[in-house]
């Protein structure tokens, strides 16, 4: 008699809930991440901010704008 195999086939479909929190925690990182620069730039004197280029309507207007999405 013949022997019987099973196949397993090599390509994995993606776990779409590792998928989904894989990209909720990136997004969330990148949140934080732009709340603390935001945080440090509004810290900053009217000289300070001056010295980089930025003034504080710019900090305001990039605040204001919308985020892209992961």
């Amino acid at each position: 008699m013949g022997t019987v195999t099973s196949f397993t086939p090599s390509i994995r479909t993606p776990d779409i809930s590792t998928d989904f929190l894989h990209k909720w925690l990136t997004a969330f990182s990148n949140w934080q991440k732009s709340r603390r620069e935001a945080a440090e730039l509004a810290a900053m004197s009217d000289y300070q901010l001056k010295d980089i280029g930025l003034t504080r309507y710019d900090l305001y207007r990039d605040l204001r704008s919308p985020r892209p999405t992961v």
